[in-house]
């Protein structure tokens, strides 16, 4: 099990780098041919690729947030952490102290 997760995870770290290698060749090819009118935006463009990636994880966190009932053994202990920080609240607002 754990020999197959490392053989998996080599495979998509080979993935990336090769997507990372070729995205640089690109770039680097749009540096040295790119007329110069363009040359601003193939400037910017690490710039709007690392907003975009951002704004791609930020909603990808979102989404997993949102979906996260999906899980029922998470959500089920979730709210059970929820309840339970809930009925200590109340015990202590009926009491004299109150403890946050």
């Amino acid at each position: 099990q754990r020999q197959m997760w490392i053989r998996d995870r080599m495979k998509r770290w080979q993935n990336v780098l090769a997507r990372f290698i070729a995205a640089v060749i690109i770039f680097l090819g749009l540096l040295m041919f790119a007329p110069a009118e363009y040359m601003f935006m193939v400037y910017c463009l690490p710039w709007f690729l690392l907003v975009s990636f951002g704004c791609y994880s930020l909603f990808t966190i979102g989404i997993n947030l949102a979906t996260l009932r999906d899980c029922p053994e998470a959500y089920a202990e979730l709210m059970k952490q929820i309840h339970e920080i809930k009925e200590g609240k109340q015990y202590n607002q009926q009491s004299t102290t109150l403890i946050t």
